[in-house]
């Protein structure tokens, strides 16, 4: 693979796996962290949380639907996206 990779491309530099390994972990648990962030906000909500979906094909012929939230923040309108799905075919 890295004989490949450096194929044309000499100066082409490959992580290690060790250093993929890690980046990730790291950047998953911040991913937990915010996820509890964000359910905790959602949970501690005073107003009216609306929900919506949407559903869509992408270029590659893809069924997609997303689930999305919408409220006020200190007056201000936001949306955030909870999940996007790809449907299964029937």
């Amino acid at each position: 693979f890295q004989s490949l990779m450096k194929t044309g491309r000499p100066e082409y530099y490959l992580l290690s796996p060790a250093t993929v390994s890690r980046d990730l972990q790291q950047v998953f648990v911040v991913f937990l962290l915010i996820q509890r962030q964000i359910n905790q906000t959602y949970q501690e909500y005073n107003g009216k949380i609306n929900f919506t979906t949407d559903g869509w094909s992408s270029p590659n012929h893809h069924a997609l639907v997303t689930f999305s939230a919408h409220f006020k923040h200190k007056g201000e309108p936001l949306s955030r996206p909870l999940d996007v799905v790809e449907v299964g075919k029937v």
